[in-house]
């Protein structure tokens, strides 16, 4: 049964991407939060549609993804699904995002360097993470890295050491410790989401 509540023409907006999506009663919602999601029938108004967000979401959580950040986050790494999880996770926490499968492609192209920084995975195909590390350095296109990896043995220790990243973490890390890399790693502190 359609609710009257609902104005015609209702749409729900993705501030980060900006995608418009028509809401029409008896219309399926998904929200996803930290890779949980949580379904809904439309047939709320708007007012009630943001209430059930806060009622799934903790307050400060909530905040928190809505405040857009003007800092630039590249990620660097051969795995897709790693790159799609990492921009996903970073987009809702308000940071742009750019991704590149491997460093060839990210040395090829024009990046920010001002309010940015690299998230880099040390074992690629082809040129490395260290590697990469190298030759920005070398080419004088600095970057604040930080380095990850799936590997936890003394030479992946040893390599991320001699490309002294800002940080270093292991996969899986955890949603805390990569804003404390990425707060440690961005010059602008004041633009980055709390």
């Amino acid at each position: 049964m359609p609710d009257s509540r609902l104005s015609p023409g209702a749409c729900l907006r993705n501030s980060m991407t900006g995608e418009v999506w028509p809401l029409s009663p008896g219309s399926d919602i998904v929200l996803w939060y930290n890779g949980a999601a949580a379904a809904a029938r439309c047939t709320v108004c708007l007012r009630g549609l943001t209430r059930m967000i806060r009622t799934i979401l903790p307050r400060s959580w909530y905040r928190q993804v809505w405040k857009k950040s003007t800092a630039t986050v590249i990620v660097v790494d051969d795995d897709a699904s790693v790159r799609r999880a990492l921009r996903t996770q970073l987009q809702i926490l308000g940071f742009n995002v750019l991704d590149f499968p491997g460093a060839e492609e990210f040395l090829a192209s024009e990046f920010p360097t001002g309010d940015a920084c690299l998230l880099l995975d040390v074992y690629m195909p082809g040129m490395n993470g260290v590697e990469l590390c190298r030759s920005l350095v070398a080419s004088d296109r600095h970057l604040p890295t930080i380095l990850i990896s799936g590997r936890d043995d003394r030479q992946t220790r040893q390599m991320m050491r001699e490309a002294n990243p800002i940080a270093s973490l292991l996969k899986p890390f955890d949603e805390k410790a990569l804003l404390q890399a990425i707060r440690k790693a961005l010059p602008n502190r004041l633009s980055l989401p709390h």
